[in-house]
């Protein structure tokens, strides 16, 4: 009976240390959705975050949409470069 009340203790110890470390994520990413708005133009290389510190409103909506769109057109070139690896450079050749 003792080893049951072992593993009990055992389990209940690793979910309460996991909802712990859960919880923790949890909240460094609602903390990241809160500042989204600023961490984003940085992370793009769009803007230093000095620069994201002192914009306005305006400027602030201006880097996000920036990062946006280079966002957009960074996929477009992971697509166009997987098409090429799987395809060579017939992908890009429309003459045969």
């Amino acid at each position: 009976m003792t080893a049951m009340v072992r593993s009990w203790k055992k389990l209940i110890s690793f979910l309460a240390n996991g909802c712990a470390s859960n919880r923790k994520g949890m909240q460094l990413e609602l903390a990241y959705r809160n500042n989204r708005q600023y961490e984003w133009p940085v992370e793009m290389g769009i803007a230093t975050r000095e620069e994201v510190e002192l914009a306005t409103f305006d400027e602030l909506e201006m880097f996000n949409y920036q990062a946006d769109k280079k966002f957009e057109l960074m996929q477009g070139m992971d697509r166009k470069n997987s098409e090429v690896k799987k395809y060579g450079n017939q992908a890009h050749d429309n003459r045969y």
